[in-house]
């Protein structure tokens, strides 16, 4: 008889990190698992560590080299079980990481799978990676990045198959983002509010020209979800979009009234697709909106005006607490900013 679950861990080159990330999979407190560990051609040493462990969980497959969305395709087809967990080869998973998602799995039958919290590790250490808990918010927040940690994903696999969603090379280097917003079309994703995985965290590992091919795939999932709530999405409009998902807009008042109709612009289309969970939408596009007033504070008193303008605010339902911590935040941020400028002069 199959164990209930298969871990699959995709293998590229990793020797550096990977007998911590196999050990912490071999050391979960819930231990009847596969553990299908598949090597896409590795060059380095990986494959000797990976041999050299007698494990009778441990399964290693050696396809020729596929690339990473073939690869991750052709684990999801070997895999035999239940549930099927996601892990990364320079990742941790702590000891009770597959014991509670299992668990909270079999407590929700109507959730399709589960991530959890993260804490990086790595080049920025010790982050606490907060992801929404709620499956309508996880699916609203998809359409502006990813809303679960990927290698914290445990699926149930029947699901995950009658749904018919792979990873797409089209979008090879943001193929888990669109992976994720194909599959919330199809089935329900929460979060488990707990930090279950250490992820790995490389800067300088992303060329510059892999980091332009990255940032080309971004923008055409972001195209492809947008025009599914009725949106034509121009250049510039693709560009206040990811400027607002990775918090680089300009502090300025002419750019918050560019947000502010760009994240009406989305609501109200949402409101006549229903693409996307609507009441729980709006809250989302409520919660951006004081979010990014807030990391504007610097502009001063007039961010508090803009923000109470918007009729986003009506959305946000902000209480009083929240209204004037914005209103003196401003005020703080903007008379510090003032004495800055004033000393350096």
């Amino acid at each position: 008889m199959n164990p209930k679950l298969t871990v699959f861990m995709p293998v590229y080159n990793a020797e550096l990190y990977l007998r911590e990330a196999i050990e912490s999979i071999l050391n979960q407190s819930y231990c009847d698992f596969h553990f299908l560990i598949v090597s896409d051609g590795s060059t380095d040493g990986s494959v000797d560590i990976i041999r050299s462990y007698s494990d009778p969980r441990i399964k290693l497959l050696q396809p020729q080299h596929m690339g990473y969305s073939l690869i991750m395709n052709f684990g999801l087809e070997r895999a035999d079980s239940k549930f099927l967990a996601l892990m990364d080869s320079d990742d941790i998973s702590l000891p009770n990481r597959l014991e509670k998602q299992i668990a909270f799995l079999e407590d929700h039958p109507e959730i399709g799978a589960c991530g959890t919290w993260v804490q990086t590790i790595g080049d920025k250490s010790g982050q606490i990676w907060k992801y929404a808990t709620d499956a309508d918010e996880v699916h609203c927040r998809s359409l502006f990045n990813m809303s679960v940690a990927h290698p914290t994903l445990m699926l149930r696999l029947d699901t995950l198959n009658k749904s018919g969603t792979r990873y797409n090379p089209e979008y090879y280097y943001a193929c888990d983002w669109e992976f994720l917003q194909q599959c919330v079309k199809s089935f329900s994703i929460a979060n488990i509010p707990e930090t279950l995985v250490h992820y790995r965290i490389r800067e300088g590992s992303c060329s510059r020209e892999n980091a332009e091919r990255m940032k080309s795939h971004r923008y055409a999932i972001a195209a492809k979800a947008l025009k599914g709530i009725g949106i034509n999405v121009s250049d510039e409009q693709l560009n206040l979009h990811f400027a607002i998902v990775d918090r680089t807009f300009q502090r300025h008042i002419d750019k918050l009234h560019r947000i502010d109709e760009w994240l009406a612009l989305l609501e109200q289309k949402n409101s006549i697709s229903a693409k996307y969970p609507t009441n729980t939408f709006k809250k989302v596009i409520a919660g951006l909106w004081y979010e990014i007033n807030s990391l504007a504070a610097e502009i001063g008193p007039s961010v508090w005006r803009e923000f109470n303008r918007s009729d986003l605010r009506k959305l946000a339902n902000t209480g009083l607490r929240l209204n004037v911590k914005l209103l003196l935040k401003s005020i703080i941020r903007w008379d510090r900013r003032g004495r800055s400028i004033g000393t350096a002069q």
